[in-house]
């Protein structure tokens, strides 16, 4: 977990580089260095896979309703469309879809 969030941080300066930079001569960490959608929702699956203890039912709404609670107090990470329209949708029929 810790590696796919620095992995994150490391490379969000280049996720949207349109120059397509391939080489390996870069700093790990740069003033636009940050973390990214990624991290939120790896740390908001962690929390429902812990809290779900291994109940498949009780894992699947933990981790929507972890992802909520992380989505909705990092509401600038990143995400898409189609998930950030998830995220603000109270409308029952979508949320029993999951997304």
């Amino acid at each position: 977990m810790l590696g796919a969030i620095l992995g994150d941080i490391v490379g969000s300066p280049y996720e949207f580089d349109h120059n397509n930079y391939k080489h390996k001569d870069f700093p790990l960490l740069s003033e636009k260095s940050h973390f990214t959608d990624d991290t939120v929702m790896t740390v908001a699956v962690a929390r429902g896979l812990i809290a779900g203890k291994g109940i498949p039912e009780r894992t699947f709404e933990e981790t929507k309703s972890e992802m909520r609670i992380w989505g909705e107090t990092y509401p600038h990470a990143g995400y898409g469309g189609m998930f950030r329209r998830w995220l603000h949708t109270r409308d029952v029929k979508y949320l029993l879809l999951g997304f």
